[in-house]
């Protein structure tokens, strides 16, 4: 009975540690994402982004129903806006895996990463929205580099 009760309660505070993360990590005054460049193709180089647990913990995708499919596509299209500095929207097609990013060199685990083709030397303006709807919004902006730069998780400041 005693052993019970002990698991029960190490669950609870594993729990509540799960709880306290998620939230702490999603509702500071900035947002961390993690991301890097590579494979430059002519004047173009792709930008790769994570696609963390603790983004979709605030509002998940949505699945089609009828075939149990998750809306990735969607969901990017609705959190995410990248811009040139000429306002024009850039699209991120979501990925399961890319060889831009090693696996062992992120924190957690991601749901999945998006990519970009980005023109070097030209400044963007990256948005995040946590919740569609909100006006929350973290912001990053960059100019894109040459060449390759191995993943950094880069602060996204309050826009």
């Amino acid at each position: 009975m005693r052993g019970k009760l002990i698991a029960v309660l190490v669950m609870m505070a594993m729990v509540g540690v799960g709880w306290w993360a998620v939230n702490s990590f999603t509702s500071q005054d900035s947002f961390q994402i993690a991301l890097a460049f590579g494979i430059p193709q002519g004047n173009e180089i792709e930008l790769h982004v994570v696609a963390s647990m603790g983004m979709t913990a605030r509002e998940p995708p949505r699945r089609d129903l009828s075939t149990g499919k998750v809306l990735w596509q969607e969901w990017v299209d609705r959190h995410f806006d990248l811009r040139d500095a000429s306002q024009a929207s850039i699209p991120f097609a979501f990925r399961q895996s890319t060889d831009v990013i090693p696996i062992n060199q992120l924190v957690g685990t991601p749901e999945g990463y998006l990519l970009a083709k980005v023109k070097k030397g030209v400044q963007y303006t990256f948005d995040y929205y946590p919740r569609v709807g909100d006006l929350k919004c973290y912001r990053h902006t960059f100019t894109a580099p040459a060449g390759d730069v191995p993943v950094a998780r880069i602060l996204f400041e309050p826009a």
